[in-house]
């Protein structure tokens, strides 16, 4: 600014001396001869003025000096703010710039069959002992593995990243599966023989209880397993590795399973009279054996997501090691009453009996791994279509068909009456007797993101 001023200071001077210069001189110019300098040309009524440069403007005006866009800023200079876009725009339609999710699955799930000795079984009369396993004419009717049918229930996820790049965050998972019931029943008038089979350890040879026999006894018998699963996992998320169009996580936390089990088995029996005038003997037996499972431990995993336009691929795997909290409980009971009006209940069936009645616990370590595939389509930015297929093992549980034992002291019976005592080992027994477990199946689910 000083040099504009000082600049137009000179102009105006200068052209103020000219004018006074042309006022004071003569018309009439003075000849050659009386000086030796020659006398100065006249100037332009119009002096053309002098450009000075730009000036510069003073510091903190707020206004940046001018730069090309084609120099590249000096070194030692800081990085350009963020863009407001986000860094996984092309992933299934933002999928990887959500901050929150929420999903419901349909399941339709296996449970591993529930696996029992031979309890029921069905005879020949022209055997050694009709109904007893080994026999030549000796049939299972029920036994062996069950409650395998596919069952139906749901699951549901949801988490939430507390930073918008996904870098940490936090999920948690609820699943059920339905409670179901297998059922069995037979019933005869004699023919055919219906027979429970046993391990006679006073004979040491397989036996039977008689059901249903010609001439001698009619009978039925009805039996029920059932079972349900349910569990829930929570976890903390770390980002291992991401890129434009698949991201890994770390998962980190707690989960929990509950198994509950049962069998339930009653026969009705009446006993014929052997004699004429003889009674009629009405004759009622229970056996329950129940179990009962809880898994507590903690958790580890990885999450892998990959997509490819709106469709996109996720592969979860956990293992989680803890403590498995087993329960058992059996308990039996029998019943009887005669046309001649007696009657009386006892405290034991046929496989449970005062030497196995009871509950029991034992806790165990146990291992829960979890491997989940899922397919999925993304219909909007904030809607998504999954299928997949879920695997789920536990290492350690007690199972109802696990706790039957079939070796049976048969003195134990009278003893129950105080018609004898007992002789031999106290048979059943209970053994805390482990065995493992999966659950397995297909789920189709609808996710929201956002």
């Amino acid at each position: 600014m000083r040099k504009f001023l000082l600049s137009s200071v000179m102009v105006v001077l200068a052209g103020s001396g000219l004018v006074l210069a042309q006022d004071s001189s003569p018309s009439t110019p003075p000849a050659a001869g009386d000086s030796e300098i020659a006398a100065p040309q006249a100037l332009p009524a119009h002096p053309v003025p002098v450009v000075a440069p730009a000036p510069t403007p003073p510091p903190g005006d707020g206004l940046p000096p001018p730069q090309s866009l084609l120099v590249p800023p000096p070194l030692g200079s800081p990085p350009p703010p963020p863009l407001a876009s986000p860094l996984f725009a092309d992933a299934a339609l933002d999928g990887f710039a959500t901050r929150f999710w929420l999903s419901a699955d349909y399941l339709l799930w296996w449970l591993k069959s529930n696996p029992l000795p031979a309890l029921v079984t069905s005879g020949s009369p022209n055997d050694a002992v009709p109904g007893a396993l080994g026999q030549p004419g000796t049939q299972v009717l029920f036994g062996g593995d069950v409650d395998n049918t596919i069952r139906s229930g749901a699951r549901f996820r949801g988490g939430y990243w507390f930073t918008r790049d996904q870098s940490f965050g936090w999920d948690g998972t609820f699943f059920f599966v339905g409670g179901r019931s297998d059922h069995f029943g037979a019933a005869s008038n004699g023919v055919p023989i219906l027979t429970r089979p046993f391990f006679n350890v006073n004979s040491n040879q397989e036996d039977a209880n008689i059901i249903a026999f010609p001439g001698q006894q009619t009978g039925a018998i009805v039996a029920a397993v059932n079972s349900r699963l349910w569990g829930a996992d929570t976890n903390l998320r770390g980002m291992l590795f991401r890129g434009a169009s698949y991201q890994v996580s770390l998962l980190g936390g707690f989960r929990f399973l509950d198994l509950h089990e049962a069998l339930g088995m009653k026969e009705m029996d009446t006993i014929l009279p052997q004699s004429a005038g003889g009674d009629f003997v009405s004759v009622t037996t229970a056996d329950h054996f129940r179990t009962s499972n809880q898994f507590y431990g903690g958790q580890i995993g990885t999450d892998v997501m990959w997509c490819r336009g709106r469709f996109f691929v996720d592969v979860l795997a956990k293992v989680a090691l803890g403590t498995s909290v087993q329960r058992a409980g059996i308990d039996g009971w029998t019943s009887f009453a005669t046309t001649a009006g007696q009657s009386g209940t006892i405290g034991a069936g046929q496989l449970a009996l005062p030497s196995n009645i009871g509950d029991y616990g034992k806790n165990q370590f146990a291992v829960v791994p979890e491997f989940g595939l899922n397919l999925g389509y993304a219909v909007t930015q904030h809607i998504r279509l999954t299928f997949g297929y879920t695997f789920l093992f536990w290492s350690r549980v007690f199972r109802p068909g696990d706790q039957i034992d079939r070796v049976i002291n048969t003195s134990e019976f009278p003893a129950l009456v105080g018609a004898g005592t007992l002789k031999g080992p106290p048979r059943p027994d209970f053994t805390f007797k482990s065995s493992d477990f999966w659950a397995q199946g297909l789920n189709f689910g609808l996710e929201f993101r956002y």
